[in-house]
């Protein structure tokens, strides 16, 4: 994993949501109320903390087929 990130609720029409940013795809889930989603948020960063193959930057929108 390569880097933990909220979602734009616009993005996806639905609030509390977070991407796992992986070499071959990023993974989105959804959480159930925005305390939930800082605690996984906040766990998932501290445990991908330590790989040097962070991504510097990264997009809060959806990626659809090859769009953001």
């Amino acid at each position: 994993m390569r880097g933990v990130e909220e979602v734009q609720a616009e993005a996806f029409g639905r609030p509390y949501m977070l991407q796992l940013i992986r070499d071959d795809y990023p993974l989105y889930c959804q959480c159930q109320s925005v305390t939930d989603l800082r605690r996984w948020l906040e766990g998932l960063r501290r445990r991908v903390s330590k790989n040097p193959h962070l991504v510097p930057k990264y997009h809060k929108g959806i990626l659809n087929g090859s769009k953001w």
